[in-house]
């Protein structure tokens, strides 16, 4: 299914510029080099243990705007699969020589991932990615990408956060 965002939703290109320039930036004025606190304090309540058979799947998160979060590696070594999304090259490649990850990159996909597959990220215009391609996901995980998109797109980020975990 297409991206269901309108064109003039897309982030312009003097955002992205922004916040490659930011990255550049050492450190980068929001990144915090710790894993989340909260995420950790309260993983068991965003990702609740269930029985587990057979046929269960790994279960997936999404991390919109992901950069070089620690949370990343948090997530994997509690079991879930890890699909991101980030418009900065810098960051994703940061990335992955903080966690050696040893990422490769899928030009024609747009997708950076681990050889298992168990990390993904998607390197793009999160208003263009066609997120039901990898999704649906069972949870999502936002630090402050929602407080980091300009005030005109939230519309538009709550609507593909929607469809990140109804895979519509």
């Amino acid at each position: 299914m297409a991206a269901k965002v309108s064109a003039a939703t897309k982030c312009s290109k003097e955002e992205v510029q922004f916040w490659k320039i930011h990255w550049d930036e050492k450190p980068a004025f929001w990144h915090i080099d710790a894993v989340n606190k909260n995420l950790a304090k309260y993983f068991n309540r965003l990702v609740p243990n269930s029985p587990s058979s057979p046929e269960d799947e790994t279960r997936t998160i999404f991390v919109p705007l992901c950069g070089k979060t620690r949370d990343i590696a948090y997530l994997l070594s509690r079991g879930l699969k890890v699909f991101g999304l980030e418009g900065v090259k810098q960051a994703i490649e940061a990335l992955d020589a903080e966690n050696s990850f040893d990422l490769k990159f899928d030009k024609a996909q747009s997708i950076y991932y681990t050889e298992d597959r168990q990390l993904q990220i998607y390197f793009g215009d999160m208003y263009t990615c066609p997120i039901e391609k990898w999704g649906p996901f069972d949870f999502v995980w936002d630090r402050a990408s929602f407080c980091a998109v300009e005030y005109s797109f939230r519309p538009s980020y709550k609507e593909i956060m929607q469809r990140s975990v109804d895979g519509e």
